[in-house]
């Protein structure tokens, strides 16, 4: 049987020709299976796993939130009312309240006050706004922590404007003019 011998298209094939076919269609299909169909089942499978494993950490991560939200807002209804306390006491006498406020232990002993100046009380709707300017001095490590307990103290105050400047050349004292506002109602 050579290779020049023509096909017969409409006559009936052969056994070997049948067999031929067979192996071939065999063997693609193993090919199919071993190649494409095992490692792609495989990987669908471990994505299927780790897909799982996100989503329970994701539930976990849930709960933690939920958990976090209901403590949050019980400390907030406490913070809340010591806001809302401080800023009663402000409206009351506001110079006396920021005073008390600025040489409070708590914000920084090693800080010392050098100045304090108020500017007229202002009304708003609701509110009552007192501007100051404070002077502090001391090494920039107490300045920053006196900064941090201004900004963590129950009163509502936004500082505007800090001027920063050495206090002398032969030391490591800074000098800061704070200038804000305290707001009550």
């Amino acid at each position: 049987m050579g290779l020049n011998k023509d096909i017969d298209w409409k006559g009936e094939p052969s056994n070997r020709e049948k067999m031929m076919f067979a192996v071939l269609i065999i063997g693609v299909i193993v090919v199919f299976i071993v190649r494409i169909w095992i490692p792609s089942s495989t990987s669908i499978s471990m994505l299927k796993s780790e897909i799982q494993g996100l989503h329970e950490k994701l539930d976990k991560l849930n709960a933690g939130l939920r958990e976090m939200e209901s403590k949050t807002l019980s400390e907030a209804g406490v913070q809340s009312s010591e806001y809302d306390a401080a800023a009663h006491r402000l409206s009351g006498a506001p110079e006396t309240a920021l005073m008390s406020l600025f040489t409070d232990e708590h914000l920084g002993s090693s800080v010392s006050i050098l100045e304090v100046s108020f500017e007229p009380l202002k009304q708003g709707a609701g509110y009552i706004e007192k501007a100051f300017k404070l002077v502090v001095q001391g090494s920039f490590f107490s300045v920053s922590e006196y900064l941090k307990g201004l900004y963590n103290a129950p009163l509502l105050i936004v500082v505007n404007d800090i001027d920063v400047k050495l206090a002398n050349e032969s030391t490591s004292a800074i000098i800061a003019e704070i200038k804000g506002v305290g707001y009550g109602w």
